[in-house]
């Protein structure tokens, strides 16, 4: 028998061009490239600043609540305990049954580098830096560059980003995961089931790190049900798909960790601070006063009130400038709205709002804010005497 020669490399059985071998990090590489670099530089510079002050002791007099000094070991203790000790909890302390997507990736990253309060902190960095990213890429196809990168800066700079974006604080993963999530609705061709499903895993893994998560999401998902759902195909599929992943997220948690732990995780409930919500309008009405008067914890200071005022401003240019919007940045808006009023909804009538709670609501806000200052620009672009002007210079450069 003769034997055939094999082709050269390169090329096929009959001398054409062979197609490329499959490369499994082939779609991974294409997604990295196509982050734009101002995305990448705003993260990368968040993730920097905090990570000079990783070893720092928190800060004082940033909040009334003693949570800085004592809540890092509380939410690392279990991951410390796999690793060290081979099991997740040597009494009591069962936190992880409650936080399990975060104990997780403390315990992996402790197995990876060592256990320590460095190691912790900079998975919590490393959420809040993923976040900026996240906002600048994700909105630079609603808003342009430009408004994109002002959005992330405005996150990023925020007093309360700086001040817990460098602690091991359950809210950091919170902001990724509803971050991520919201994002999807950036394009048009992600209202899918399938793409709804990607947020539901978002989603749920937020909830899972901190359930109090999931006043934001009920936001995002009744402004999407009742705002766009109703007239809009697509809206109904993504919500469809959100809300399929988050309820089987949901039934893997009771079925795997409540039902063979149900007396840990009451445990675990007894030790969240007791809430005292009275529905009363005398009693809503002083604790809103209360709020915004002796019981801001001083977010609206430096920590949290710039970004506040810029939210507020995009929000009223929003809703005078409404018709102008395209149906990607009415969505955004929506949501952004759903999400901070459930979530500032719950503060206002809440009795215990330490100013951590406030650091998962800054995302809508800077969408908000970007949202407001991309139609204003476009709607001033558009005025009458902006042409005047331009025809002005135009005739001074054509005298010269």
């Amino acid at each position: 028998m003769s034997e055939t020669a094999a082709p050269p490399d390169g090329l096929s059985s009959d001398g054409r061009p062979a197609p490329p071998r499959g490369n499994r990090l082939a779609p991974l590489a294409g997604t990295l490239r196509a982050i734009p670099p101002e995305a990448l530089l705003v993260g990368a510079c968040l993730f920097a600043l905090l990570a000079v002050f990783v070893a720092a002791d928190p800060a004082s007099h940033v909040t009334a609540s003693n949570s800085p000094f004592t809540d890092e070991g509380y939410n690392t203790a279990n991951a410390r305990n796999l690793v060290q000790l081979g099991r997740w909890s040597m009494d009591e302390w069962n936190l992880y049954l409650v936080n399990l997507p975060f104990t997780l990736v403390e315990a992996v990253w402790f197995r990876l580098v060592g256990v320590g309060i460095v190691g912790a902190r900079l998975v919590t960095i490393a959420c809040v830096s993923l976040a900026a990213t996240a906002l600048v890429w994700g909105l630079r196809g609603v808003v342009g560059r430009a408004t994109a990168l002002f959005a992330g800066l405005a996150f990023a700079t925020s007093g309360l980003v700086l001040v817990y974006g460098r602690l091991a604080y359950l809210e950091d993963m919170v902001v990724l995961g509803l971050t991520l999530g919201t994002l999807v609705l950036a394009r048009d061709d992600r209202l899918t089931m399938r793409w709804g499903a990607l947020s539901g895993v978002c989603y749920a893994v937020a909830i899972g790190a901190k359930p109090s998560a999931a006043f934001a999401v009920a936001g995002i998902l009744v402004a999407m049900a009742a705002a766009l759902a109703p007239h809009d195909r697509a809206a109904r599929r993504w919500v469809a798909g959100t809300l399929g992943a988050i309820a089987l997220a949901g039934l893997a948690w009771a079925v795997v960790i409540w039902l063979p732990n149900r007396e840990a995780v009451a445990t675990d409930l007894r030790i969240w601070a007791s809430e005292s919500l009275s529905i009363a309008p005398r009693d809503m009405l002083r604790s809103v006063l209360r709020y915004f008067t002796t019981g801001s914890d001083t977010i609206y200071g430096m920590q949290a009130g710039p970004l506040l005022a810029l939210g507020a401003t995009g929000l009223a240019a929003i809703a005078v400038l409404r018709r102008r919007l395209s149906r990607a940045q009415a969505r955004l808006a929506a949501v952004s709205i759903g999400w901070l009023a459930i979530g500032f909804g719950i503060l206002l009538i809440a009795s215990y709002r330490p100013n951590r709670y406030v650091l998962p609501l800054l995302p809508p806000l800077a969408m908000l804010a970007a949202l407001g200052l991309y139609v204003a620009q476009q709607w001033l672009r558009e005025r009458p005497w902006t042409d005047r002007k331009s025809t002005r210079l135009n005739s001074s450069h054509a005298n010269i």
